[in-house]
């Protein structure tokens, strides 16, 4: 009788738990003015690689002075051999996390007049599951795209329809396990706990 109230005392916390409502999860952000300017930004930010998807010899992502010194935060950006982004000469930014992700924003900001951008995000599967076309931006002008989906492994951003542009300011959200979840992996280890004491008994 004992331990079914304690197996019902648990359930009642852990319902409690439940409708307390989803845990916030954490936004993490791969930001270049964090590093000095030349840094290698391929693994130095947290749960994400970084690399110039299309061709190599374009060079590491790293930190640095976009065109025209235009960035969304500070004064550096993510750029490899040249200092933009143009999906028409192979060199577009890719994210790859480390575990799927639910979100995920990148500013893309125009060197020119007229510039267009896109940030496209891909399943473990290799399928578009989100896509953020700019609008035309005029010089110097910011658009944050943000994919709000679960799933995310990778994302690619860069210039489009030959145009190049600056890509600043990575954020992206891990999911955090439901408080349900929790309080069902909780109630199963206190059965268990329970089940070990009475079999050494």
């Amino acid at each position: 009788m004992k331990n079914v109230s304690m197996l019902l005392a648990a359930i009642g916390i852990g319902a409690a738990f439940a409708a307390s409502g989803p845990a916030a999860a954490a936004i993490m952000i791969c930001e270049p003015d964090d590093f000095a300017a030349g840094t290698d930004m391929t693994n130095v930010c947290a749960g994400v690689t970084l690399t110039v998807s299309g061709d190599p010899s374009f060079g590491p992502v790293r930190s640095g002075t976009p065109s025209g010194g235009f960035a969304s935060t500070g004064t550096r950006g993510f750029v490899h051999q040249f200092d933009n982004w143009l999906a028409t000469n192979n060199n577009t930014l890719r994210a790859d996390f480390l575990i799927p992700i639910e979100l995920v924003s990148l500013d893309i900001i125009s060197d020119d007049s007229l510039d267009v951008g896109f940030l496209r995000a891909f399943n473990s599967s290799d399928v578009m599951i989100g896509e953020v076309i700019t609008p035309n931006l005029g010089e110097g002008q910011i658009h944050t795209a943000t994919i709000n989906v679960p799933g995310i492994a990778y994302i690619l951003a860069s210039g489009l329809d030959g145009q190049a542009v600056n890509l600043d300011n990575l954020q992206y959200r891990t999911p955090m396990p439901e408080p349900m979840s929790l309080a069902l992996l909780g109630l199963g280890l206190g059965a268990l706990g329970l089940a070990r004491r009475r079999k050494a008994a």
